[in-house]
């Protein structure tokens, strides 16, 4: 190691180097516990690929975005309450988000293709992911550059 080298901590503002601190948190999970926690989402995710697009199309894309949404919100509020009362029933209640999350692309190409003709659905369906993904990229360039500089 070079003695010359510094350390990046020594550079950072005193409230940067307080937050790097390691703090001791409520839940006390492993890394494998914590893999499982954050991938329990995507388990569900996976899962309803096909399945929501032929439930939109049997109940309606309105129908189930509502309910989804609903279900959705719900578990995403009882979700701190359930990571304090028990770590199954939160890795259950974030596969059931997951579930619910994926029927919005799903019903988005249903509700465009019975509305448009094949070729404008695409361009629709096209500018709508790219709205998408700019409401998401945007707002984290902004927090990082806020945070860089406030």
């Amino acid at each position: 190691m070079n003695p010359q080298a510094k350390s990046i901590d020594n550079d950072l503002p005193i409230k940067l180097k307080k937050d790097r601190q390691k703090k001791e948190g409520v839940f006390h999970w492993d890394e494998t516990m914590q893999g499982h926690i954050l991938g329990s989402f995507y388990y569900g995710y996976i899962a309803t690929n096909i399945n929501a697009g032929q439930l939109a199309d049997i109940f309606g894309a309105r129908w189930l975005c509502g309910i989804v949404t609903l279900v959705s919100a719900v578990l995403t509020i009882i979700t701190p309450f359930i990571a304090r009362w028990d770590v199954n029933a939160l890795i259950l209640v974030r596969v059931c988000i997951g579930l619910c999350q994926v029927s919005y692309v799903n019903m988005d190409l249903m509700a465009v293709g019975h509305r448009f003709s094949m070729y404008s659905a695409l361009s629709v369906s096209y500018v709508s992911y790219c709205g998408c993904m700019q409401s998401m990229i945007h707002p984290i360039n902004i927090h990082a550059f806020m945070m860089m500089n406030y």
